[in-house]
């Protein structure tokens, strides 16, 4: 519809453009009451339409929107004066020169395409035969790890085995010199014995002794506690008396100091 109305429109004048959109709409309105009026006439008409739009509501909806599309062209038409329409025809032509100029540079743009697609697919098998060498290359890399781990166990196992033998008659020496020495331990307890009591005399008599002197210094103590004490009340008294002794001065001064100032006055 869009298509036929710009073709009627490139041979028509603006004039007889209107008179053919006039003339166009009166037949539509003329066209939907007659159908209007069948509809009311036919009530289950209406509902078998009813019942057929909604079992193709597509179509209908694509019914709406092509007449609203034409709606909106009828509505362009009508707005647009004809210097709009010159300048819309020189945009569409200018339009239509840059989509010739467009579809000129599109085979050398492919071509450019090509040329890059074709130099990016060699970067990538490049890169491939990398990765395969790297691959060959961990592989090697990992059968040469996988030998010397290999060789690393089987040599921490012989050292191993080596070490359990030297720990063994480390461990022999070891409960030989403990036998040794547990005969000389046992000669040695029986030979200490005797002077082992006598140190246990001697330390009984010690602590006897220490006992006595820790008698006596705590009778000294008390004794001089007792001392203390006594010195302790004397001084006591005494300071009391000092204390005494110094406020009864210092009244003293003061009426001293108001009698010469009295003296003073008289004088």
């Amino acid at each position: 519809m869009e298509q036929l109305l710009s073709e009627e429109g490139d041979t028509m004048r603006p004039e007889e453009q209107w008179g053919h959109l006039c003339l166009l709409q009166q037949h539509l309105k003329c066209s939907v009451r007659n159908v209007l009026r069948l509809l009311l006439a036919n009530p289950s008409l209406c509902r078998a339409l009813k019942d057929e739009a909604w079992a193709r509501g597509s179509r209908g909806d694509v019914f709406i929107k092509a007449f609203g599309e034409f709606r909106n062209l009828i509505l362009e038409r009508l707005l647009t004066s004809p210097v709009e329409e010159e300048e819309k025809t020189r945009f569409a032509a200018d339009i239509s020169l840059q989509i010739r100029k467009n579809a000129e540079a599109i085979p050398a743009l492919q071509a450019e395409l090509a040329a890059a697609i074709r130099t990016r697919e060699e970067e990538i098998h490049r890169k491939d035969n990398v990765i395969k060498d790297l691959k060959t290359s961990m592989q090697d890399l990992t059968t040469d790890c996988e030998a010397a781990i290999q060789q690393v166990q089987e040599e921490g196992e012989r050292k191993q085995r080596e070490e359990l033998q030297a720990s063994q008659a480390r461990s022999a020496r070891l409960q030989q010199d403990i036998q040794q020495l547990g005969a000389q331990l046992s000669a040695l307890v029986l030979e200490h014995r005797a002077s082992e009591l006598a140190l246990r005399k001697r330390n009984c008599r010690m602590e006897t002794e220490i006992m006595n002197w820790i008698q006596k210094y705590d009778t000294d103590m008390a004794e001089k506690q007792a001392e203390y004490e006594e010195v302790q009340a004397a001084y006591a008294q005494e300071k009391a008396q000092l204390t005494l002794l110094t406020e009864k001065h210092a009244v003293l001064l003061q009426e001293y100091s108001q009698i010469e100032e009295e003296h003073r006055i008289r004088q």
